[in-house]
């Protein structure tokens, strides 16, 4: 039996990633980190400075990060690149970060960034583990320039892109650090919602198109994320609205509607998706999962919303049940 904490932690991470899969075109799905998408989380201790975050990485203008192999000519070229160029990236407040590949002990990347006098944070990449998280398994160099928010502007890899590799991705930096000041408001303080403030869901506009759907859904991908679990769904109903045949956007209305735990107007979104798209393997289980007696096909079936509880009364959950019945719903 599904319990409610753990049975919820287990559809959450299968949804988020079949979500950012269908989000992904085709060389997307080949994995890592992909233009538009978020970068890999960062927690690095380089062998020559203080341990990194992504969070600390990004905190100025964005980040450039970058895996070369120093045993070829390309990792060797981007490194003395990046090296040659602190002093403008401290200009562009933009954080850096290098990962050397192909080194099986930290030690050969200590003894690399010593001989090499290396003063740009150089990290070692253990067992391969950020070669895989950023998708450059079995190249010799790569570098991504991350935006403020921590979603990757470009990538640039060797063997697919020009050998050196340090100077358009700086060009890619600045023209993301030029794009952001031109979109800064004259008053940033004015009207500006508190910082711990959910956003208010974006209205939708006659005709949205695919491409501002797609958009959209990972905006409130990355809200789910964040705990703004009652705004990303707010904005899930919006865009349904108006988008009610795209069967993308209904998968993205019963994942985020369950995420709040509005368990039958998830499973009515679930049964929408399949008139859409019939047989869709995610919908069909989240039914079984929360609605196995099939209790809500339509908006009809709808519970009434709960009234507001007396004082000391049982507290009711989202769904028009109470707190058990709730998990009970997905057990």
């Amino acid at each position: 039996m599904w319990q409610a904490a753990t049975g919820r932690g287990r559809w959450v991470l299968v949804g988020a990633a079949l979500l950012l899969a269908a989000l992904a075109s085709a060389q997307r799905l080949q994995g890592g980190a992909q233009e538009g998408l978020p970068c890999p989380a960062i927690s690095a201790a380089p062998v020559n400075g203080p341990a990194i975050t992504l969070k600390k990485l990004i905190a100025g203008n964005g980040a450039i990060v970058a895996l070369a192999d120093a045993r070829v000519r390309e990792g060797q070229r981007l490194l003395v690149y990046l090296q040659q160029q602190q002093a403008e990236l401290r200009k562009q407040q933009l954080g850096v970060l290098a990962i050397a590949l192909g080194y099986s002990q930290r030690s050969s990347v200590e003894k690399l960034a010593k001989e090499s006098e290396l003063s740009i944070p150089l990290a070692h990449d253990a067992g391969g583990q950020w070669a895989r998280a950023f998708g450059v398994a079995g190249s010799a160099a790569a570098i991504f320039v991350v935006d403020r928010e921590g979603k990757v502007r470009k990538r640039l890899e060797a063997g697919q892109d020009a050998v050196d590799l340090g100077p358009p991705a700086m060009e890619a930096a600045r023209k993301m650090i030029e794009e952001a000041a031109q979109a800064k408001p004259e008053e940033p303080d004015k009207g500006k919602p508190k910082a711990d403030a959910p956003p208010a869901p974006v209205a939708p506009a006659p005709g949205v198109s695919e491409a501002e759907a797609r958009e959209r859904i990972r905006g409130g991908l990355l809200l789910l994320q964040k705990g703004f679990t009652a705004a990303a769904a707010e904005d899930a109903r919006l865009l349904a609205k108006a988008r009610p045949t795209d069967p993308l956007v209904a998968l993205w209305l019963g994942y985020a509607l369950e995420a709040v735990g509005h368990f039958p107007e998830a499973a009515v979104a679930y049964r929408r998706l399949l008139a859409l798209a019939p047989g869709h393997l995610y919908a069909s289980q989240a039914i079984q999962r929360i609605d196995p007696a099939g209790r809500w096909k339509s908006p009809a079936d709808l519970p009434e919303p709960p009234k507001p509880a007396a004082p000391n009364a049982p507290t009711t959950g989202a769904g028009g049940g109470t707190s058990a019945q709730g998990s009970a719903i997905v057990g």
